[in-house]
Order: C-alpha cells, then structure tokens, then sequence
C-alpha cells in the first residue's frame, strides 16, 4: 500500500475560530491562554477533526522561538489616521490600510530596516507621495543577510533612487534590492537578484516572489516530522505534489529512494536537485492532477505520496 503523508503547518488562530468548542461569544479564546493551554486545545481540535482518519493524532509541537521568527516579511505603505506616511497591511476584508509601528514576530533586522525607511522617505521629502506600494523582505536564515522587493506601479524617480541608495549605506547587510511592477519579470536595482538558503541541510537559491517558509526554524521541524513518519527506505519510488521547493523529494533522495517525482502547479524558481547534486528527480510543472494519472497510466509504482492540502495544486480532485 502507498504511504501517504500529509504535512500541514497549525498557526492560524482563524483556523480554530472556525470550531464551535473553541468559539466563544464569537472570537476565538485562543489568544487569552498562555502558551501551553493554546498548543492544548489545538491539540484537541485536531484529535476531534481526526477522529475518523486515526486512532492516533500526536500533540502539536510547539514552537522554541516566539518572537522575531518571520524571515519572510510582506508590508503595504500608505498614510495612517493622522495622514501621516506609515507601514502596515491591507485588511482582505475590507481592503483597507491598517498602520502597524512594529510586529513581534518580524525578524529583528526587518524591523530596523522598516524604521529607517519610515525616517528616510521623511527627509528624502517623498513621505506623503511614496512611490512603492509593498515592499518584501527576505532575511537569510543562517546569516542576517536581506533581500528587497519594491513594488512600483510607475518608473522610478530620481528622489526615490537616492532613498534607495541612502537606505542601502544605513545597512549593510542588504544585499540586493529589485523592483516589480507587478507584471513584468522583477528588476535588479543593485546588487543580487536573489539570496542563497538553507533548510534541513539543502541549498536553495532565492528571487523575492520565493515561497519559501517565511520560517525555516519552524519549517525545519516540520520537515523532520514528515521524513520521520515518512520511513522512505532504499530503492523507494516517491512522489511529492505541493510541498515547497521539492524539499521532501530531495530529503527522501538522501533516504536512500530511487526515483523521485516532483509535481508542482507554477514553473520553479531553479533546479534545486541540481544545484544541491541530487540525481534521479523528475520534474512536471502544471496540473498536478494530470501528471498523477499520466504516471499512473504509464504503470509507475509509488510507495510514498506526499500532499499538502493547503497548498494550490491540492484540490479534491487530486
């Protein structure tokens, strides 16, 4: 019988919001437990959602860090309740701008940078027509080493540039800044157009839209626990849909498997079974549906499927 494995990261307090047990007067409690009761009643939750599937649902491991953990980092600009320039993000419910001054749980060097951009587009006179709608900051795992994505829907100006310029020599450990429009491919402004990453000891090569875990410390964990319940054994067959990067495929190729398939719904970033020597790995890039029954069809043995069913390319259908 084909192992199937499920990987699924537990963090979102609107997840839970969701179960009558947890609701009350219609919020989630969640957040007025300290941290041990939450990882309980998410524990719980999950036993009930599971019940049918498993006889045994393991606890929710929790996490060491809790603060400054987001390597990955996403912020809107615009003017707060003062009119005043801020960051912040858009509420997907009403799709307005809510200013934020700081986040726990942003990377400590993103919040440095953020404060130096909110004080230099003051003194470059750019405050109340900043031209960048969103900016993401990549922050490399094992080096503070951070990647910019500025997204303009017009040409850049030249007030704008020295901002950039000036924002660079304020830190040092930016190395690369690229704009998008939004439509076109990304531009490199100065410096690398994408950052170098590691996660379970393989090499990932970066560009600012990467969906990488946004935290490698947590995803590593993850990743541990699925090749730990995995037991891929030698000459194994493996396929993989979803999961980011193929990092599955490549750990169960280091696990000794043969053959490794890698279905993704979007074309990759780059060959991370080349760039990290690892031979054996067939890549399909388009419906994942289709590629499953065409290896299927072609009578391919598969003693491993790993899904992730809160990943795009991961419908019922599949």
């Amino acid at each position: 019988m084909t192992n199937i494995i499920f990987t699924r990261t537990v963090g979102s307090m609107e997840t839970y919001a969701k179960c009558p047990a947890l609701r009350v007067c219609g919020h989630c409690p969640l957040m007025e437990h300290p941290y041990h009761k939450q990882l309980e009643l998410q524990s719980n939750y999950l036993r009930t959602r599971f019940a049918e599937l498993a006889s045994c649902v393991e606890p929710v491991i929790g996490m060491q860090q809790m603060e400054g953990f987001l390597h990955y980092v996403e912020v809107h600009f615009g003017l707060d309740w003062r009119g005043k320039f801020a960051s912040g993000l858009i509420s997907t419910g009403q799709n307005q701008f809510i200013a934020l001054r700081t986040c726990m749980l942003r990377h400590p060097l993103a919040e440095r940078i953020l404060r130096s951009i909110n004080r230099l587009a003051s003194t470059h006179g750019i405050d109340t027509s900043f031209p960048a709608t969103k900016l993401t900051l990549r922050i490399r795992s094992d080096q503070e080493q951070v990647l910019l994505c500025f997204t303009l829907p017009e040409r850049i100006e030249s007030t704008f540039t020295s901002f950039l310029y000036a924002l660079r020599r304020e830190h040092a450990k930016i190395v690369g800044i690229v704009l998008n429009d939004g439509e076109s491919k990304p531009s490199t402004f100065w410096g690398r157009p994408a950052i170098e990453d590691s996660l379970c000891s393989l090499r990932f090569s970066l560009p600012p839209t990467s969906d990488f875990p946004s935290s490698p410390s947590q995803a590593e964990v993850l990743y541990t626990k699925v090749m730990e319940l995995a037991k891929v054994q030698d000459g194994d067959i493996v396929i993989d849909c979803c999961t980011t990067h193929g990092i599955l495929t490549l750990l169960s190729m280091r696990e000794g498997a043969s053959q490794g398939y890698l279905l993704q719904e979007f074309t990759p970033y780059c060959d991370e079974a080349a760039l990290n020597g690892i031979e054996h790995v067939e890549r399909f890039v388009g419906n994942n549906e289709k590629h499953l029954r065409q290896l299927a069809n072609r009578g391919q043995r598969c003693d491993t499927l790993f899904l992730s069913p809160s990943e795009e390319g991961c419908e019922r259908s599949l």
